[in-house]
């Protein structure tokens, strides 16, 4: 099998800590970062209304998850776009993993041959990627969405119905010239039986993520995703000819991954003849 070093094989997902892990990629090897970073979420809108308590309920369910998820590394609390401490003066952070440590953007741009990348984001961190990557880096930049047709209702502040990724290339970057492929958006419900089956709770529409890998990338490229997930960068890079290179942390979400990629099979076991 092709490999981009004798420890980092192609079609493959490591359970590793990408912070770590990616010290091992050698310099302009990849072709594409796409990957969806940990998010910072301002819960707000907790009223004793109906949709409060619906609110809140999500803010609980996201809690929840990330003390099952068990990333506890205080040394990452200071790395953070916003002190965790100060956070909390000013507002209710619920975070899947308090956030991502932005030293790990500079290895991003190492292990790149051009910058190349797709990241999702809260809005939270929007203003921070754009600061590195177009200020720093002198980067274009597009702001993709996925628009859900099926919000939870709020009280005072306006739905939770997109969700943003950020799309950075550097200048002379070319992407392929297909109409189809360069829709800014994507419109779809809230993704609930992907959610169901392969158990990520925030898991992107294959279709789009798909679209983005097409547009970036060409067949043979090598695609990485530092925070895999469920393995959906994996399945778009497969279904189209692509090599990836993914790492996940969390040992229950690395084997559904694997599962997912190398035998089609959702978290229930249950086999699927078409692809994920």
């Amino acid at each position: 099998m092709k490999e981009v070093k004798t420890m980092i094989e192609l079609d493959k997902i490591y359970n590793a800590d990408c912070y770590e892990k990616i010290k091992e990629i050698p310099d302009k090897s990849i072709d594409c970062i796409y990957t969806d970073i940990p998010y910072l979420y301002q819960t707000g809108g907790t009223s004793k209304t109906e949709m409060g308590s619906r609110r809140k309920k999500l803010n609980n369910e996201l809690h929840n998850f990330n003390l099952k998820l068990q990333h506890s590394d205080k040394s990452k609390y200071n790395s953070i776009r916003i002190d965790k401490y100060q956070a909390q003066k000013r507002l209710d952070i619920v975070s899947m993993d308090t956030g991502i440590d932005y030293a790990i953007l500079d290895d991003f741009c190492r292990v790149m041959k051009k910058t190349n990348i797709f990241i999702w984001c809260s809005k939270s961190q929007i203003l921070d990627l754009l600061k590195y990557f177009v200020e720093k880096k002198s980067c274009y930049f597009e702001l993709l969405v996925w628009a859900k047709t099926n919000a939870m209702p709020t009280n005072q502040c306006f739905l939770s119905d997109l969700e943003y990724c950020l799309y950075f290339r550097e200048p002379g970057l070319k992407i392929n010239n297909a109409y189809e492929l360069k829709s800014k958006w994507y419109e779809s419900g809230s993704n609930k039986k992907d959610k169901a089956k392969w158990l990520h709770p925030t898991i992107k529409p294959l279709k789009f993520v798909t679209n983005h890998i097409l547009l970036a990338t060409n067949p043979g490229d090598i695609v990485l995703d530092c925070f895999a997930g469920s393995g959906t960068t994996a399945v778009a890079c497969k279904n189209t000819g692509r090599h990836f290179i993914l790492i996940e942390k969390n040992k229950d979400f690395y084997k559904i991954a694997n599962d997912r990629v190398n035998n089609q099979v959702d978290c229930q076991g249950q086999y699927s003849m078409f692809a994920m």
